[in-house]
């Protein structure tokens, strides 16, 4: 997260976060690995950085994980 925070706030990224995939509940496996969580001052600025630096961020992915990431978009409500 500290390339994303060094690359993305200058768009308002506010701060990040990560969940490790623990339980599905119950014997189930967790349907993730992980979920890393970006918290933006607007949805735009979120829109602008990625256009303009993900290539970078998804450049690193791979130093990771070999699984191909899901994006959601969220707004949070509380």
């Amino acid at each position: 997260m500290q390339l994303v925070e060094r690359h993305l706030k200058s768009f308002g990224l506010i701060k990040t976060g990560v969940d490790k995939g623990i339980s599905g509940g119950g014997d189930q496996r967790a349907p993730y690995i992980c979920i890393g969580h970006l918290y933006f001052q607007t949805q735009e600025g979120y829109a602008k950085g990625i256009a303009e630096v993900g290539s970078i961020l998804r450049a690193d992915i791979p130093n990771f994980t070999n699984t191909t990431p899901i994006r959601q978009i969220s707004e949070v409500l509380d």
